[in-house]
């Protein structure tokens, strides 16, 4: 190559890299305006602005590596690696060494706005290989309010920062297709699987189906196979990119179909969300905001160009290619009907509609893209740099409002879409302000459309600066609070309040602003909520007898039980406000229970209307322990299903059997892998809905257990195969055989007297009926299948249906009734007290409560030291990764941790051993992840630090070491991959 030539083709590289540069240059100063106006609006726009707050603020507090990171601040803690997306906290924390939090935060979403901008410049350019038309066509994406609507309206910041992935990964699908090369596809991989990290949604509703799309109908871009292949295996590399939430996430990201999307637009309308005509109407014309929320100048482009690729196909001696162009359109109609499904109620996204707009400048931009790369490549430069100064013009006329009058008028998006839906005309959608002189409408559209932070009152919306926030923090709590303290947790029913308190107060809350992570644990937050708050028709009734017929006093017991077992000491509610109104039961705001109550008011300064007041409680110490204690408290093993469990905990919380009398544990429902090392530690246990494969090795076990003293109530009401058993019953039971049948819907008992028996009105018990069927009961076929030395208790319809019997040194309790659950089903209170006897007959529920002193060195990490104390309880929730350990003069040793009480997975409690009674004890637990959470993360990040390597070094550096695996791969793959990488 001669030095001329060498010259121009680096002066023609250089020339490029220079129109690049200018080309960015222009997008990101398109883009000043608007992120200088979001960065210093006050106040924070977007309603769940906190959400991240919070979440960051929670990492900064606890940061580990992924997989060892402990969110204690919501739902008595969870990993924060279940967190739906956490890539952008991580993110954010990083900017925090040098900026304040909430500067951070804004940062990052200008930083991912532009990479979206600059990507989707990027993306057109690869298609149409003009700098001036991918300027233009990104200046209008940044003039598109829907691109902004999880930024400023949602406030849903996790999903509008990963938005920025989706033109990047489709970038490298492109340039995989045309050239084959597999760093390409890395790349498009590795991008894709960080979106997962980032918000999983983003890949599942859009980067997905626009590569399967692409990848399915590019003909001429290798075989069929080469591509469904290639597809696949993007699919895959993602997929393990992203696999720690994947694997966690697993049923809810394959969820696509989303029920009920009315109820789900109609949760982000200002509006009572019942599903009236109107809030209907609203959501079917959603689609319409693909037009109005989206620069007319994209369309006008779209039009334009499409013209003149049209007008060339008629024209035989053309080149374009038809095939180059499908699959772009293809991309277009599948996107444009997955926006207009939405409407019909069917919603493959999970959340509203102003998550569902700002890809429209994307896949229109595309195919007004490839339309221009296909006419370009076969028109002379002439006529081509023609067209494209017309297309210059044209955006500087339009953006720089030259145009008046009619033509003006004609362009506004409103008008667009008036053009397809009459009614939306004259609207007012359309404002201009005065002061707009570029991209007229955008700004006034934004502040009209955008929403602030919901959070409540508007204080902490609007003192965001470091030192206005320090003095925020002291005004926002009463003196006597200390939100410092996290020895016990804080309970608000306003998720407006919820959203904002762990981003200023290091004091857990008893719920969070979210749902919690584990499905299982709605059931227990539904019941909490319940017992905490008045009925919701009104009259100031307990929300338990209101809503769910409790006597009154069953469900005071019930508000107590759950307040001691999640250590709440304080609350915020019933506070005056625009939106919720939560007061506490009437009966717990008393001077019996409260020790402080204060209102503090905001009305001061605020930017909404309605009064804006805190009000907060403090609870008696009497009432409520703390969040780590030690016990002696006897321990109560339930062999049951989940289901089963809950229905003996809420049983006990009728009876008001709180965590300082008796502490529930679970043992799981297989009945044959229960350990006696496990069971030889509980004071007793009760038998419910178990199952087992070996029942001899099962009940041998027993057996033995309660031959050496302990205590066991059986249950076999509920359906299991000993209650209904034809064959002789193992030697626990006080019945030889059994059979499980109704015995009518009328009470007819014969009572004898006994302990448990005192003090019990059966005849007020509420009839055995489920619905309108009969009750089940389980009891002996024939009197002399009752074994010897059996002392029976109740009859029914002259059927024995409780029984006691002695086993060694042990005792059992029989039960034919099912009586847990028809306590729990009718809450009457003889029926309570009846199982308070069989409880308190079990098991000593007055032990006196030990000495001790909690440390929390960190969310991960709690120390307590206790003397004569047999068991020590920490109320956060057992997940994988927590380990416990006990120290007694100095000798160290493992200990079980055990699930116990009201909550999924469960809280964790550990039995010191008989040793350690007398001494100073030290038990020590550490949260360090789950072994599988830390297997996926790392080798999550090998395949990223791999990924990475082979698409910015095509696997210069180490890549190419491992290719006797990747030869290994090619060869079972039949090579076929190998075929067209030439």
């Amino acid at each position: 190559m001669s030095f001329i030539v060498k010259l121009s083709s680096i002066a023609t590289t250089l020339g490029t890299v220079v129109l690049h540069l200018m080309a960015i240059g222009v997008i990101l100063a398109a883009f000043l305006p608007i992120a200088w106006w979001y960065f210093h609006y006050s106040p924070l726009w977007g309603v769940d602005f906190y959400y991240t707050a919070s979440m960051t603020q929670m990492l900064k507090q606890s940061l580990a590596f992924p997989p060892a990171v402990w969110n204690h601040a919501w739902f008595s803690g969870f990993p924060f690696l279940s967190n739906f997306p956490i890539l952008h906290y991580y993110f954010i924390l990083l900017l925090t060494s040098f900026f304040d939090l909430f500067a951070s935060i804004k940062y990052w979403m200008i930083i991912s706005a532009a990479l979206f901008f600059v990507g989707s410049y990027v993306l057109f350019y690869v298609l149409s290989k003009s700098h001036v038309l991918s300027a233009i066509l990104s200046v209008a994406a940044v003039y598109s309010i829907g691109v902004y609507g999880s930024l400023m309206w949602g406030g849903s910041l996790p999903s509008f920062a990963t938005q920025a992935f989706f033109p990047w990964a489709l970038v490298f699908v492109a340039l995989h297709l045309r050239t084959k090369k597999r760093r390409f596809l890395f790349a498009a991989s590795l991008i894709a699987g960080l979106a997962i990290w980032g918000h999983p949604q983003v890949v599942i509703a859009y980067i997905f189906p626009a590569a399967a799309i692409i990848y399915a109908l590019s003909f001429g871009r290798g075989t069929l196979v080469w591509r469904a292949m290639s597809f696949l295996g993007f699919l895959a590399l993602t997929i393990l990119v992203g696999f720690p939430l994947v694997y966690r996430n697993f049923s809810a990201l394959t969820l696509l179909y989303v029920p009920g999307a009315y109820e789900v637009g109609a949760s982000t309308v200002k509006v009572p969300s019942d599903l009236s005509g109107e809030v209907i109407e609203f959501i079917r014309r959603q689609p319409l905001r693909a037009i109005t929320d989206t620069q007319p100048l994209i369309f006008i482009l779209f039009g334009l160009v499409g013209a003149i690729y049209l007008s060339g196909l008629s024209f035989k001696s053309t080149r374009l290619s038809v095939r180059r162009v499908l699959p772009f359109v293809a991309v277009f109609l599948w996107f444009a009907f997955y926006i207009w499904l939405f409407s019909r109620g069917i919603s493959m996204f999970h959340g509203g509609w102003y998550r569902l707009f700002w890809s429209v400048p994307i896949f229109v931009g595309m195919l007004t893209s490839i339309w221009w790369g296909s006419v370009r490549g076969v028109i002379q430069w002439p006529l081509a740099v023609t067209f494209e100064v017309i297309f210059l013009v044209l955006a500087l006329g339009f953006l720089l409002r030259p145009y008046g009058g009619s033509v003006r008028e004609l362009t506004r998006p409103d008008v667009m879409a008036a053009l397809i839906y009459p009614e939306t005309f004259g609207e007012n959608y359309y404002f201009e302000g005065e002061e707009e002189v570029i991209a007229p409408g955008t700004l006034s559209l934004l502040l009209t459309r955008s929403q602030p932070s919901s959070a409540f009152p508007d204080l902490p919306s609007m003192k965001t600066d470091p030192s206005e926030l320090a003095e925020l923090r002291s005004r926002m709590v009463p003196e006597w609070l200390d939100p410092q303290e996290t020895d016990y947790r804080l309970y608000d029913a306003d998720q407006t309040v919820n959203i904002w308190w762990s981003t200023l107060y290091p004091m857990p809350l008893a719920r969070g602003y979210l749902d919690p992570p584990t499905s299982g644990q709605k059931g227990y937050t539904f019941w909490l909520d319940a017992s905490l708050n008045q009925d919701v028709e009104g009259g100031g009734k307990h929300q338990l007898v209101g809503t769910f017929d409790y006597p009154e006093d069953i469900a005071k017991d019930n508000t107590l039980f759950l307040i001691d077992w999640y250590g709440i000491k304080y609350f915020e509610a019933g506070h005056a406000g625009p939106f919720v109104y939560s007061p506490l039961p009437q009966f717990l705001v008393t001077d019996e229970y409260m020790a402080k109550e204060e209102v503090l008011d905001f009305n001061e300064e605020k930017f909404s209307t309605g009064n804006q007041e805190l009000h907060y409680y403090e609870l008696k110490d009497e009432y409520v322990s703390p969040i780590l204690m030690a016990t002696n408290a006897s321990t109560v093993g339930i062999v049951a299903s989940d289901q089963g469990y809950e229905t003996i905990v809420r049983a006990l919380a009728d009876a008001n059997l709180g965590v300082q009398k008796l502490i529930p544990i679970k043992l799981g429902r297989a009945l044959d892998k229960l350990r006696f090392a496990d069971i030889s530690s509980m004071d007793a246990l009760i038998l419910y809905d178990y199952k087992y494969v070996r029942g001899d090795k099962a009940f041998r076990l027993l057996e033995e257990y309660i031959r050496r003293g302990g205590k066991a109530f059986i249950d076999s009401g509920i359906e299991t195969k000993e209650s209904d058993h034809s064959g002789a019953l193992p030697a626990i039971f006080p019945i030889e055989r059994s059979e499980r049948t109704p015995l009518g819907g009328e009470w007819d008992l014969e009572v004898f007297k006994s302990p448990l028996t005192t003090g019990v009105s059966f005849e007020r018990f509420d009839p055995p009926l489920f619905d309108e069927l009969n009750w089940n009961f389980s009891y002996p076929p024939r009197a002399d299948d009752v074994r010897s030395q059996v002392e029976i208790l109740i009859k029914n319809h002259g059927r024995p249906i409780l029984a006691t019997h002695e086993i060694g040194e042990g005792q059992v309790v029989w039960s034919g009734m099912n009586l847990p659950y028809h306590v729990i089903r009718f809450h009457n209170p003889d029926e309570v007290t009846f199982f308070t006897n069989i409880m308190e007959d079990l098991v000593d529920t007055q032990q006196d409560q030990p000495v001790f002193e909690a440390t929390s060195f960190s969310p991960q990490e709690r120390e307590i030291t206790a003397t004569g104390a047999r068991g020590v309880l920490l109320k956060e929730q057992a997940y994988p990764g927590w380990k416990a350990e006990i120290q007694v003069n100095g000798e160290r040793q493992g200990a079980r941790i055990f699930k116990a009480g009201p909550a999924v997975p469960g809280f964790m409690y550990v039995r010191l051993p008989e040793a350690s009674s007398e001494r100073e004890t030290v038990v020590r637990f550490r949260f360090r992840g789950s072994l599988v959470g830390w297997v996926t993360t790392v080798i999550t990040l090998t395949i990223v630090l791999i990924f990475s390597e082979r698409a910015i070094f095509d696997g210069r550096l180490f890549g190419r070491r491992l290719g006797f695996i990747e030869k290994k791969i090619r060869t079972y793959l039949m090579g076929w991959w190998e075929k067209e990488d030439e």
